[in-house]
């Protein structure tokens, strides 16, 4: 291997090893993350629906409420005969995601706060102002961003905060189940909510930030690298949970109550709510906090308030795989992607990526849909996409390169096969022959010699190795080397026999020879010929209008046996005859209806342009074979020796 190829390889290895390291520091820093989000959101809307507890209920304040109700802010009294409806029904909690932050004149927030401390089951918001959110850390804040007034926090079961979390992508899937406000831990509500219906107490719990929360008795609910939940939300909103229209549940209370207005509900729909979990939120577009989620662009936020209370029910969590195992999933990405370009062939090798690439999306869904773990898809497949793009390319260049180096090497084989053949026609007296080869590969195993015994004796031989290409040309040097040894005043038969065995004796390869050679005296005006195997010689005599066909008694193709028997043909010669030595790359020509060329097309052709020259009709046949042969490529050598006495 030359400089420039150990340089071109050690490139190769230095940009493959660069490649890698960057696609491994940037699945680590998770630097496509917004396009992942998507791959989530996906996997979210192909698995089956998670359960879903029947005991969560929405008591929406929906644009049926507004258009009957017809304020907003509402009269808080309104708020406090719902608390005392759902009290009535049986609910066994009341979660408000509605924030009680400012005074009321008259008896509003009096009213409101008696109903809820009478009742014993509220659960009332706040919203904190985030400061840091940090990997491996407690998301912390400063202050209140919107505070519960204290006559309402003093008669509450417990109060909770309800901020939730935008990705990059401004879609809403993670709550934080904690937040540090100056040093106090502040739980979110309905993660309260939901550990008190289970009895669980505040030193149950063990918080790991980035990791997970431990739960005595219960088990641990895994955290984000920002110690926050990934809400396993089941559905499009209308689609889950149970849900009951605010001024339904007021107007049914008041007609049960004081009989001022229309009864909205059913008796048996009012007894569906004893045992229930019941959020109390504005879900219009116009008031409600309503956000993009993986199921919908308008998706109440109450609504993942109620998935994560649902999952800590279920015990249904969604983990995402962490950076390391993330990135180490690239590994064998890149070790069968690797394999890929390097055993196989580019068009195989593409559809095997794309399988391998297949394969890894399906099992990432059914690790999804089994075991709620997310692995990363997108940036994985990216960068498998990428790698075998490259990988395939430089296997391209590379094939390229070794290709133009093979030309090169055939073009220069092409030129040493070249000089076995004669470079001159014979000047032996009363005989004009040319002769034309064109391989089907650069090289080939048609041959051909002229030799000249004296001034008036000519042999000239015609051979097909058989097979093609570098093997067929090498043993075509071959016996035309050893042929002119045997050739020398030897009748065409004892030099074909001589020639056989040698042949025979030192082949080591299954290739063999075809052979025609005729030896023409001038003087004499005779022609002697013996065939090994090979095709008949055309003879088109002169003042005849038909062709002959000379061929011999015996003889088969040289190399195969030692001691086979070759006879010779005598044949009176005069001005004017012509005669023709061809191989099968002619006569087995074939067009694109698979019909060959054939003798007897090849016999006419040349019975009708006798009067040509030897050197144009020479010409005419490969221009015919060829025109035949149409677009399709040649398939193999053919080779054309013309004759005629003079």
């Amino acid at each position: 291997m030359n400089i420039k190829n150990i340089s071109s390889v050690l490139l190769g290895k230095i940009t493959a090893a660069i490649f890698i390291i960057l696609a491994l520091y940037f699945s680590y820093n998770r630097t496509f993350d917004i396009y992942e989000l998507k791959t989530l959101d996906l996997r979210y809307k192909v698995r089956p629906v998670p359960p879903v507890s029947n005991k969560l209920v929405v008591i929406e304040i929906g644009d049926d409420t507004l258009s009957q109700l017809r304020e907003w802010p509402f009269n808080r009294q309104y708020y406090a005969l719902v608390v005392k409806a759902l009290k009535k029904a049986g609910a066994e909690q009341i979660i408000f995601d509605i924030i009680f932050s400012e005074e009321r004149r008259g008896s509003e927030d009096e009213e409101l706060a008696g109903a809820i401390q009478e009742a014993g089951n509220i659960y009332l918001p706040y919203v904190l102002n985030l400061k840091t959110i940090k990997a491996g850390e407690m998301p912390v804040s400063g202050q209140y961003d919107s505070n519960l007034l204290y006559g309402f926090e003093r008669v509450a079961k417990a109060t909770g905060f309800i901020n939730s979390m935008a990705d990059p992508d401004g879609t809403f899937r993670r709550i934080m189940p904690y937040i540090d406000l100056n040093g106090e831990v502040k739980p979110q509500i309905s993660f309260k909510a939901a550990l008190d219906l289970m009895g669980i107490k505040d030193s149950d719990i063990s918080i790991t930030p980035g990791k997970r929360v431990v739960i005595k008795n219960y088990g641990y609910i895994p955290l984000d690298e920002h110690s926050s939940m990934i809400i396993n939300i089941p559905g499009k909103w209308n689609d889950t949970f149970r849900h009951y229209s605010f001024v339904d549940i007021l107007g049914t209370y008041l007609y049960d109550t004081f009989s001022e207005s229309k009864k909205n509900m059913s008796d048996e729909d009012m007894k569906s709510l004893k045992g229930s979990i019941c959020f109390i939120a504005a879900t219009s577009a116009g008031i409600g906090d309503v956000n993009p989620s993986p199921f919908e662009t308008l998706y109440p936020g109450i609504g993942m308030h109620m998935s994560l209370y649902n999952s800590i029910l279920q015990k249904n969590f969604i983990r995402r795989a962490d950076r390391i195992v993330n990135t180490l999933i690239l590994v064998p990405l890149f070790a069968l992607a690797f394999f890929s370009a390097r055993f196989t062939r580019t068009r195989y090798g593409i559809f095997y990526i794309i399988s391998l690439i297949a394969i890894f999306i399906l099992l990432a869904i059914i690790v999804f849909m089994t075991f709620n773990y997310w692995i990363d898809v997108f940036y994985p497949v990216t960068i498998l996409i990428f790698y075998s793009a490259w990988a395939f390319f430089n296997k391209s260049v590379f094939e390229t390169h070794r290709r133009e180096l093979l030309e090169n090497e055939l073009s220069i084989a092409k030129n040493i096969q070249l000089s076995f053949l004669p470079k001159e026609k014979p000047k032996a007296l009363g005989i004009e022959i040319e002769a034309e080869m064109v391989t089907a590969r650069q090289v080939g195993g048609d041959l051909y010699d002229f030799l000249e015994f004296s001034g008036t004796k000519t042999g000239i031989m015609i051979g097909d190795v058989s097979g093609k290409g570098v093997p067929a040309a090498l043993y075509m040097a071959k016996v035309v080397s050893e042929f002119r040894i045997f050739a020398e005043d030897m009748s065409p038969a004892k030099s074909l026999t001589s020639l056989n065995n040698k042949l025979s004796r030192e082949s080591s390869t299954n290739l063999f020879v075809t052979v025609a050679y005729m030896v023409f005296d001038a003087e004499n005006m005779k022609a002697v010929f013996s065939l090994g195997g090979h095709l008949p010689i055309i003879m088109l005599r002169q003042g005849e209008a038909e062709a002959r066909l000379l061929d011999s008694k015996d003889g088969m193709p040289l190399g195969l046996m030692e001691d086979c028997p070759f006879t010779d043909g005598i044949v009176d010669i005069k001005k004017g005859d012509m005669f023709f030595l061809y191989t099968d790359g002619v006569t087995e020509a074939t067009n694109p209806r698979e019909d060959m060329f054939g003798q007897e097309r090849l016999v006419k052709l040349i019975e009708s342009n006798r009067d040509l020259d030897v050197g144009k009709i020479t010409k005419l046949i490969h221009k015919e074979v060829n025109k035949y042969e149409g677009k399709g490529n040649q398939h193999d050598d053919i080779t054309v020796i013309s004759i005629r006495i003079v």
